[in-house]
């Protein structure tokens, strides 16, 4: 089966007023989401691909919350490094339908997060 999913170039806002839909940190490749891209629409199961490879990797997790949301919940970890490839999988019919930041958080040896080790896009479940 392949993904379903659609670009939505509008920005998205919740009921607190608005967050866009723009990426938030994603400024280093080796800790980066590629795709979905910022304001997709997900129906299905989605691939979440890009690059957890920073110096001195030790592992990744992705997390998620909804617009609004103060703080984000654990989704998925892997202790393996991935340069341009899969990451994990988004099933939206596990989330109830609307907009969603999922991040990507990318721990070193010593189980910090670099500055520059975090990516954050927007997507819509439906």
């Amino acid at each position: 089966v392949e993904p379903v999913a659609t670009f939505v170039s509008a920005n998205a806002t919740d009921t607190s007023g608005g967050e866009g839909t723009s990426p938030v940190g994603c400024a280093n490749p080796s800790a980066s989401i590629s795709s979905p891209v910022p304001g997709q629409v997900i129906e299905s199961a989605y691939p979440i691909m890009g690059s957890a490879v920073i110096e001195d990797f030790l592992y990744y997790k992705l997390e998620i919350r909804p617009y609004g949301a103060p703080t984000y919940t654990f989704y998925a970890r892997s202790d393996t490094a991935v340069s341009n490839g899969i990451l994990g999988h988004l099933d939206p019919t596990a989330f109830p339908i609307g907009d969603y930041w999922v991040r990507l958080v990318v721990f070193d040896k010593n189980d910090a997060v670099p500055t520059d080790a975090t990516c954050a896009i927007s997507v819509r479940f439906e």
